[in-house]
């Protein structure tokens, strides 16, 4: 089977998902020249088998537009792949009902410290595995990291899932492994090791 037909075969394979070029490549096809697997992907978006999301991104052409942007989180945060952070990460916790014009998120599809804008979401590259201890963590994290900026926050919701998570244990390992990847402010940092 050559290159096309295996692009072919994946995409046929995952009708929901995102094809993220880089990803791919570096992980499917890394004996593939880079340029030789763009210009093919370049033309399967021609004969309509995948269209440009952005630059890197594509989706399959029976993916509906309206279904681009879940697609997306999705791919880059599902099962173990990242997490929302910031203010996203606020909203979706119900902290805060502002939504924010560029969602961002932390993922491993990316190379670590590497960011990548898609549509409206910024994505930085952490790598990590975001199992459930891991994500509350970060969370955690996040919480201490960005709750001054927040405009509206529910203040007896937060102290919830503050509380919750702040009596964790979390592997020491764990969390030196998180602040690696995920640059935190000093005082972030402190906060956590004190507890």
């Amino acid at each position: 089977m050559n290159t096309t037909e295996g692009i072919r075969r994946y995409i046929n394979d995952h009708q929901n998902q995102i094809v993220d070029a880089a990803f791919l490549h570096k992980t499917l096809f890394p004996i593939v020249d880079k340029h030789t697997f763009l210009k093919i992907l370049s033309r399967l978006s021609n004969e309509g088998v995948i269209k440009s999301v952005d630059r890197g991104v594509y989706a399959p052409i029976g993916l509906p537009d309206d279904k681009i942007p879940e697609a997306i989180v999705e791919y880059y945060i599902g099962e173990t792949n990242g997490i929302l952070c910031g203010d996203a990460l606020y909203n979706e916790l119900g902290l805060s009902d502002q939504i924010p014009p560029t969602i961002k998120l932390y993922t491993n599809r990316l190379d670590t410290h590497k960011k990548k804008h898609v549509l409206n979401y910024e994505l930085i590259g952490a790598d990590l595995i975001f199992d459930d201890l891991a994500k509350d963590l970060v969370t955690f994290l996040e919480l201490i990291e960005n709750y001054k900026y927040l405009i509206a926050l529910n203040a007896n919701h937060y102290a919830e899932i503050y509380s919750r998570l702040a009596n964790q244990s979390y592997p020491v390992s764990l969390f030196e492994r998180i602040i690696s990847v995920i640059k935190y402010q000093e005082s972030t940092i402190t906060a956590v090791r004190k507890l």
